[in-house]
């Protein structure tokens, strides 16, 4: 009768089908969850850029339409248009002015002559975090409205706000500093650069507006039909 040699190492056993299929099952359940966490994550960072995309243009259109509609007031001593700091922040400002507009605005179906004027006045307010960028405030102060039903409003346009910078057309130069003067209360036209923090990157969009109270148009005498 033989003995087994204590040095003698034990037989190995294999894996079973049935322990690989386990494990491959639990490997592709695990991949799938963290797949579908993953779409998930991505598609919600998605949606939030789209959504602080459409809300910049909302701003810039804002910003374009109440340059096109500046004005002088005849009846105030309110500057038309005022271009204070276009550069951004300044240290120990805790709400510096970028842009200050006397504008003109007409409820949908009123007439010309029932027009409001308010003074409009973008603010950069920064955070506690210089990260994470500022929020851009627009407001508005009556100065003169026939109907009497024009509210005074402040609104915040956009959040992480990186840079907004306001640019104007003094006959053939480009200016970042404008203040109004009776005789030239208004420049030709004015280029808006707003970017902003979305994520670990940034965007930026660019508008060039005309100011119709600052361009003057020179009148050509028809041209004769022969």
């Amino acid at each position: 009768m033989s003995r087994a040699s204590p040095l003698e190492s034990p037989p190995l056993r294999g894996t079973t089908l049935i322990e690989l299929l386990i494990a491959i099952s639990v490997s592709l359940l695990v991949m799938a969850i963290v797949l579908s966490v993953y779409a998930t994550v991505n598609a919600s960072r998605n949606r939030q850029r789209d959504r602080r995309f459409d809300l910049a243009c909302l701003a810039l259109e804002c910003i374009r339409r109440d340059l096109a509609s500046s004005t002088q007031p005849a009846l105030s001593n309110a500057p038309a248009l005022v271009l204070e700091n276009p550069e951004g922040f300044e240290p120990g400002r805790s709400e510096p002015s970028l842009l200050t507009v006397c504008s003109a605005f007409l409820k949908s179906g009123d007439q010309v002559e029932r027009a409001a004027l308010a003074e409009v006045r973008y603010t950069l307010i920064p955070s506690s975090d210089p990260e994470a960028g500022g929020t851009l405030v627009r407001r508005t102060a009556v100065i003169a409205n026939p109907q009497g039903d024009f509210p005074e409003e402040t609104n915040a346009l956009l959040r992480g706000v990186k840079e907004f910078a306001v640019t104007v057309l003094d006959g053939g130069a480009w200016t970042n500093r404008w203040e109004s003067r009776p005789a030239r209360p208004l420049p030709n036209g004015a280029n808006i650069q707003l970017t902003w923090i979305t994520g670990s990157t940034s965007q930026t969009l660019n508008a060039f507006v005309l100011i119709p109270g600052g361009t003057v148009f020179a009148r050509t005498a028809p041209a004769h039909v022969r």
